[in-house]
C-alpha cells in the first residue's frame, strides 16, 4: 500500500468512526487503535496527531500541543493536528489561538468538518452568535452525520431565544 493510500484508509476510518464515539474511555482506546496503525504503515505524523488527540481527550494539554506540533513539524500540510491545536486552545479558553488554528486547518483542507464545528464552539462561547451560526452551518454542509455542530447549532439559537 503506497503512503498516500494507507493516509487516506487511516483518515477515512477516524473520520468515519471518532465522531460516532461519546466517552473518553472509548476515544482513548479507539484512538491508542489509530496510533498503533498509524506505527505499522510508518505514518509517523499521523502516530503524533493521534497521540495529540489521547492527549487531549484526557486533558492533558501540554503533551497534546507537543504532539500535535511534532506531526505539524513532519507534515506542514496535515489538516488534522491545526485543527487539534484548536480543540485545546479552544479547552484552556485561548480563543484567539484556537481560531487561527482552526482556520489554518481550514485553509489546508477546506472539505474538513471538525474545524468548522470548533470555530462554531469558539464563536459561541464568545457570545457571537452570528459567527458560531455561520460556522457550524459550514461543518453541517460538509458533513450533515456529524452530531456536533447540530448540538451546538440548537445550543446558540436556544441562547438567543430563537425558537423558531
Amino acid at each position: 500500500m503506497s503512503q498516500k493510500d494507507a493516509k487516506a484508509k487511516i483518515r477515512k476510518q477516524f473520520l468515519e468512526d471518532f465522531k460516532k464515539i461519546t466517552k473518553s474511555t472509548e476515544r482513548i482506546k479507539f484512538l491508542k487503535t489509530l496510533i498503533d496503525h498509524a506505527e505499522e504503515l510508518d505514518l509517523e505524523s499521523y502516530s503524533f496527531f493521534f497521540r495529540g488527540y489521547q492527549k487531549w481527550v484526557e486533558k492533558n494539554f501540554a503533551p497534546a500541543i507537543e504532539c500535535f506540533e511534532k506531526a505539524i513539524v513532519l507534515d506542514d500540510t496535515f489538516a488534522y493536528p491545526w485543527n487539534g491545536l484548536g480543540n485545546v486552545y479552544s479547552a484552556k479558553k485561548d480563543y484567539d489561538k484556537a481560531i487561527e488554528a482552526y482556520n489554518k486547518s481550514i485553509a489546508l483542507d477546506d472539505t474538513y468538518a471538525y474545524p468548522w464545528n470548533g470555530l462554531g464552539n469558539v464563536y459561541s462561547a464568545k457570545k457571537d452568535y452570528d459567527k458560531a451560526i455561520e460556522a457550524y452551518n459550514k461543518s453541517i454542509a460538509l458533513d450533515d452525520t456529524y452530531a456536533y455542530p447540530w448540538n451546538g447549532l440548537g445550543n446558540v439559537y436556544s441562547a438567543k431565544k430563537d425558537y423558531d
